[in-house]
């Protein structure tokens, strides 16, 4: 039966005083009794954690500071700064530290962790842990700040307390604090947690007068191209070299807006187009309906004459592919458009071969909304993989940071959630090919 010492229960109960008194007739704060599958502190088994954990669960500094100053070994550590002076600094001072006192720091933080014996660095990190799941965020940045390392966990949920309260020099200190390590840790339960935290910052800094979105993007496109790495080109990622079919003419071109023979007029923005009923009523049930009953002409809205042609050369001729293609990048999007209000099935499907050449640093953004706006697939994630693989230097673009700010909102599709969707995939496939080599 596991029992807790009395220094335990008087941290349960928060008595300074009695916590003092039994410290100084030698109670062990980091005592614990709980056996851990790993150092990552994320999961308990039985027993109770030590009285330095409960003390962080509890937020309360003084009883903690007190507690991590009773390591004896603490007293080697350096004779220029004591560990309880280190501890008593300002935070002002540390968030609005300076590059160079930030090394010195960093510095000061290892010699300090390195200071504690095996089981003390078990308890700081089980401490951390509390700290965080209870919300404690300034308990859990003071043991930051002695060396005590994050998980991927704590440092998250950290992440996320900073940003529901606003804290954006802490958001920042946090963002500095990714590493490799922390990278490499993510797994099935972390990654939503992770990338949801990320996104909430990159939208709340695009939302900001004055944010500066770039250190989280930084660490979004970094995670991405680590998910990505090692990945084959498949139907995801690679265009098939040869997907057009060449069609031959389903009439002679020069039929096209050609009177001769002519049984349909089409009257687009003041301006007859004469076409023919066989080539339409089998080209997509819309025409069928749209001709179902005789009307001397037909009046079409919404669309302008050139691209209504156009896509009347691509009935004629049936080779969609080269008719797309031949075209400037905003009339292709047109054509496709009209495409998709006709539904014209053969020509949507060769809208990726001819837009996805085009995706670049300075398309991208047209390219996304004009895709989400049609629920063009896999032109979605074309672009969304593009955005996250550059989003380093795209975030600077005013218009991503409009489309990101507006994410979400009336009127506007969830451009934030795709990415972050986007980015969870790109870690489960990742998962499945470590997987399959196994």
């Amino acid at each position: 039966m596991v029992r807790e010492t009395p220094l335990q229960l008087a941290a349960m109960l928060n008595n300074f005083d009695i916590i003092v008194l039994l410290i100084n007739n030698g109670g062990n704060p980091f005592h614990t009794s709980i056996s851990y599958d790993s150092l990552k502190c994320n999961f308990r088994n039985t027993g109770s954690p030590s009285a330095l954990a409960l003390a962080a669960a509890r937020g309360d500094r003084r009883i903690l500071r007190a507690m991590i100053l009773t390591a004896t070994n603490t007293k080697k550590m350096d004779e220029h700064i004591s560990l309880k002076d280190f501890l008593e600094e300002s935070d002002d001072a540390r968030d609005t530290s300076s590059s160079g006192s930030s090394e010195i720091n960093a510095r000061h933080s290892s010699m300090f962790l390195n200071g504690f014996n095996k089981e003390q660095q078990r308890a700081l990190q089980e401490a951390v842990y509390y700290a965080a799941e209870t919300g404690h965020l300034e308990v859990a940045l003071d043991l930051r700040k002695i060396g005590v390392p994050w998980n991927v966990y704590t440092w998250a949920t950290c992440l996320r307390l900073a940003g529901e309260r606003k804290l954006r020099s802490t958001v920042n200190h946090l963002l500095g604090d990714f590493n490799s390590r922390l990278s490499d840790e993510i797994s099935h339960e972390t990654i939503d947690g992770v990338v949801s935290e990320l996104f909430e910052i990159l939208r709340a800094e695009c939302t900001l007068p004055n944010g500066d979105p770039a250190p989280v993007a930084s660490i979004i496109s970094r995670l991405f191209k680590q998910f990505r790495f090692g990945a084959a080109c498949d139907e995801t990622t690679e265009l098939p070299q040869q997907q057009s079919i060449i069609h031959r003419p389903a009439i002679d071109l020069k039929y096209v807006d050609n009177a001769e023979l002519s049984d349909v007029r089409f009257l687009v923005e003041k301006r007859i187009i004469h076409a023919h009923r066989i080539v339409l009523v089998n080209s997509s049930d819309v025409f069928k309906r749209l001709l179902d009953s005789p009307k001397g002409q037909i009046e079409i809205d919404n669309i302008s004459y050139e691209v209504f042609k156009l896509l009347m050369q691509c009935l004629y001729s049936g080779n969609y592919s080269s008719t797309l293609s031949n075209r400037p990048l905003r009339q292709q999007m047109d054509l496709i458009e009209a495409a998709r209000r006709f539904a014209i099935n053969a020509l949507i499907a060769e809208s990726r071969g001819a837009i996805r050449p085009q995706i670049s640093r300075q398309t991208v953004i047209d390219i996304y909304k004009f895709v989400m706006g049609c629920s063009l697939g896999p032109l979605i994630v074309d672009c969304e993989m593009f955005i996250l693989e550059h989003l380093s230097s795209l975030i600077s673009n005013p218009r991503l940071k409009t489309l990101l700010e507006r994410s979400g909102r009336s009127g506007w599709p969830d451009y934030g959630a795709g990415l972050a969707s986007r980015l969870t995939t790109a870690f489960e496939e990742r998962c499945s090919r470590i997987s399959l080599k196994s």
